[in-house]
């Protein structure tokens, strides 16, 4: 962040040594919540194990929780992610999100499989507005074929948009090729496309972009990933991630984006170089890309030496956060919020431990997913 005030409202909940609930500006931003554990000791419920309803009520309810100690609640909400083992119970998730958060509901979300732990079945995690006057809905969901979330919200000084798949054209009705080798690209071209259609209609442009998720199956085509989005959006520099994920459900991609909103300025205050990533600012926050974890932080040399050490390659990715951070004028201390993506799931615990060392008095919110 730059100007603005970060306040830990809830410490060591849902994670010890970690922040459960941040304020920042007129924002605030929940830690990862978990579907498997108990919303009152937090210990795991052997008996939730294939019971997606009851871990959706879990990890929604804990969202819930940490809200309320903010005096906010499911209404503040403007994007809601999950990660979950599977989308093939989809529609079970989105008919407890509907009673929650309203259906259709008024914000922005994003839901992909990933490598869960354990028998947890859902991670969620939100960001919200500390004053309902900073929502509002921009664009409805109907408009892109989104008929149980919204396209466009604005929240405070951010548009946030909807996690964008490209199996079909829903201005058109067109379907694309699935599970050929050109549909990649297809599908991929046409989700950069969409978000450029919702950002012109909600009055931006791709210059506005802030941050961009990409979610492939196949983590090998992110440089096609990138070529296209170059042709699509044009040289963008922003905060950009992209994650070898299962996905699950119909479709090789799902893109997700942060934006300005119109009226509010952007600026890069680091600009990439070699394997380290940009580093932008907008709304009197720092967006910072993916920090990976075999990287040389001074150089973005690739270090083959931490190949196999998965402390080593957690702590490597906040030396390069860090590094990043300190080149923008800023600190790990003002970090607000924080995703970390494992290939090894079951190191989650070990990972958060590096994270509350590393962070000290001053830990983000963090969601751990296994990529």
């Amino acid at each position: 962040m730059s100007q603005i005030t970060k306040t830990i409202l809830v410490r060591d909940e849902p994670t010890k040594g970690l922040a459960g609930l941040i304020q920042a500006g007129p924002l605030l931003f929940t830690a990862g919540c978990d579907g498997h554990r108990d919303l009152a000791t937090r210990a795991i419920v052997p008996e939730l194990a294939a019971e997606a309803e009851r871990q959706c009520e879990n990890a929604y309810g804990k969202i819930g929780e940490l809200l309320l100690r903010a005096n906010a609640g499911y209404a503040n909400v403007v994007r809601l992610d999950h990660v979950t083992s599977s989308q093939d119970w989809l529609p079970r998730r989105q008919t407890i999100r509907g009673k929650l958060f309203g259906r259709p509901a008024p914000l922005a979300s994003t839901g992909v499989a990933a490598k869960m732990h354990g028998i947890n079945m859902v991670t969620a995690f939100a960001i919200a507005v500390a004053a309902p006057s900073d929502k509002e809905v921009l664009i409805p969901g109907a408009r892109y074929g989104m008929m149980n979330i919204s396209s466009a919200v604005r929240g405070g000084p951010f548009l946030f948009i909807a996690g964008i798949r490209g199996t079909i054209d829903p201005r058109t009705g067109v379907a694309l090729p699935e599970e050929t080798p050109d549909s990649f690209g297809l599908q991929v071209r046409k989700c950069y496309e969409i978000i450029n259609a919702i950002l012109m209609e909600a009055g931006a442009e791709p210059s506005s972009l802030l941050r961009i998720d990409s979610y492939i199956r196949d983590r090998t085509r992110r440089e096609e990933d990138a070529t296209i989005r170059r042709e699509v959006l044009g040289e963008v520099p922003c905060a950009s991630t992209t994650v070898g994920l299962p996905l699950g459900a119909r479709g090789e991609v799902e893109i997700t984006t942060l934006a300005v909103a119109p009226g509010e300025k952007k600026r890069v205050a680091v600009a990439a170089q070699r394997g380290l990533p940009d580093v932008v600012e907008g709304g009197g926050f720092f967006f910072v890309g993916e920090c990976r974890g075999n990287l040389a932080p001074a150089t973005g040399e690739i270090d083959r030496s931490l190949s196999v050490d998965r402390a080593g390659q957690v702590e490597r990715a906040i030396d390069v956060l860090d590094q990043r951070l300190r080149q923008a004028g800023s600190s790990l201390a003002r970090v607000v919020r924080l995703e970390l993506y494992l290939r090894d799931i079951n190191f989650a615990s070990e990972a958060h431990a590096i994270l509350g060392r590393r962070f000290g008095n001053d830990p983000p919110v963090v969601s751990v997913m296994g990529a």
